[in-house]
């Protein structure tokens, strides 16, 4: 199994950073008022999700952990503006090669999927149109979503 040990401190705040990474890629594609709101809830319901459902996975408990450890001693993390879109799809790509290097296969490959999961989550949260009522996951989203997979490599 793979620990916290086996990576850098550098390689780390890459890897803690992966589930805000895979929401940004997501939520900056398409960002209203609205959808930011709904979109950052559902981000926090899909990481305590992960908790439950990747129970397993030491490696993504670990982040798991940290991450809420962070937020508590931060408040949270503010949104950031849409050029961060590209910059989170970089640092996904460099945490999906790292994770294949250093990570087994199936904490590489579950960790990979859990962040692709957080991307649909947080498309999901809201919806085009007025007040977010209108279909639920846009065009923009769905491209978004796609570039998350590619990302990924999955």
């Amino acid at each position: 199994m793979t620990t916290r040990d086996s990576f850098t401190d550098e390689e780390w705040a890459l890897l803690t950073q992966a589930t805000t990474s895979a929401c940004t890629a997501i939520t900056m594609s398409d960002a209203t008022v609205v959808s930011l709101f709904k979109e950052m809830s559902a981000l926090g319901r899909k990481l305590a999700q992960g908790k439950d459902t990747y129970q397993s996975n030491e490696l993504l408990q670990a982040v798991l952990a940290h991450k809420q450890e962070a937020q508590k001693s931060q408040g949270g993390e503010a949104p950031l503006p849409e050029e961060a879109v590209v910059d989170s799809l970089n640092k996904v790509g460099q945490v999906a090669k790292l994770l294949d290097e250093k990570a087994t296969s199936v904490e590489a490959e579950q960790f990979k999927q859990f962040l692709y999961e957080i991307g649909v989550e947080v498309a999901n949260a809201s919806g085009e149109g007025w007040l977010g009522f209108g279909k639920k996951v846009s065009d923009r989203e769905e491209e978004g979503l796609e570039k998350l997979k590619t990302a990924l490599g999955i």
